[in-house]
């Protein structure tokens, strides 16, 4: 488990989080993705983990042609989507509450995947 300090006043460091559309490049795409901390909480915005397993990923660490890949703790989903631009079938989860979430975060994210 990972603790995170918090406060609203901490802008410095966290306000990326509460910016409602993050962009990325990745897989030869231009990801965007809606971020909504204060309605939907931790599990709405791109974590830093997310963007460093997507871009390992990318590298080609590991072959996911034609593989199926789950994604736990999906939150925001971008790993999973960055697997399934490299080929995978991907299916995705959250934990706890989350689960019920999910299908409405993905469906409120909104992911948009440019050439």
């Amino acid at each position: 488990m990972a603790l995170v300090p918090y406060e609203e006043t901490a802008e410095k460091g966290l306000q990326r989080f509460h910016k409602p559309l993050a962009t990325f490049s990745l897989a030869n795409h231009t990801i965007q993705i809606r971020q909504d901390w204060k309605q939907l909480g931790v599990a709405a915005v791109v974590w830093d983990a997310a963007i460093i397993l997507a871009t390992y990923l990318e590298m080609g660490a590991v072959e996911l042609r034609g593989c199926s890949a789950v994604e736990l703790g999906a939150g925001t989903g971008l790993v999973g989507m960055v697997a399934a631009l490299l080929g995978s079938r991907e299916g995705a989860s959250g934990h706890g509450s989350d689960v019920s979430q999910l299908s409405t975060k993905a469906s409120y994210c909104v992911y948009e995947v440019l050439m």
